[in-house]
């Protein structure tokens, strides 16, 4: 028998756990009893069920065209820390413009406080902010991969690679951005759209 078998039980448990504990936590936010926060600037929370849905460049992306055709400068904070490789690059990217990358921090008092001293910064926007509830948000949009839309095997943490169940994330979303639509199979992409 193989490891997977042995394994799958276990990690589904694990999986469940790990939903149900998502749920009632969503659920303290939005019935009121934990706070979320707002910030003085449009907030936009980017963010995705697995990993490689694109997110990070889709970021990148939107701050780009926001200053270059728009004249909007933004704060990119990585929601729950991004990682520092994500931060460097970004940092790198972005240096000779008014975009700030902030990757150390997305407490909301140390984001007001940047807005504040820079307040020429007047758009927010959240890298890996969909299960960041913390921070109030004017518009979700969740990247997702059409070449494996739900990581492949379709599981929850920790027996496959999505983070909360795909149905409620996306119905909390205002907008689903399906990266390499060009590259999937033909099927697969349909499926996801």
């Amino acid at each position: 028998m193989s490891s997977q078998l042995l394994l799958a039980p276990g990690l589904s448990l694990a999986a469940a756990a790990l939903t149900a504990k998502e749920s009632v936590r969503q659920f303290l936010y939005r019935s009121g009893v934990f706070t979320q926060h707002s910030l003085p600037a449009t907030t936009i929370s980017v963010g995705n069920l697995t990993s490689a849905s694109g997110k990070t460049p889709f970021v990148m992306h939107l701050a780009r065209h926001l200053f270059q055709f728009h004249g909007i400068p933004s704060l990119i904070v990585q929601a729950g820390g991004g990682t520092v490789d994500e931060t460097v690059m970004m940092e790198h990217e972005f240096r000779d413009t008014p975009i700030r990358v902030v990757g150390h921090t997305s407490n909301p008092s140390d984001l007001k406080e940047i807005l504040i001293d820079s307040p020429g910064l007047r758009l927010v926007l959240l890298d890996n902010g969909l299960q960041h509830l913390p921070l109030q948000r004017d518009l979700d949009i969740v990247t997702v991969n059409a070449h494996a839309p739900f990581g492949g095997n379709g599981h929850l943490h920790p027996r496959g690679s999505l983070r909360e169940p795909a149905g409620p994330a996306l119905r909390r979303a205002d907008a689903v951005v399906v990266h390499h639509v060009d590259i999937a199979a033909a099927g697969r992409a349909q499926e996801t759209l």
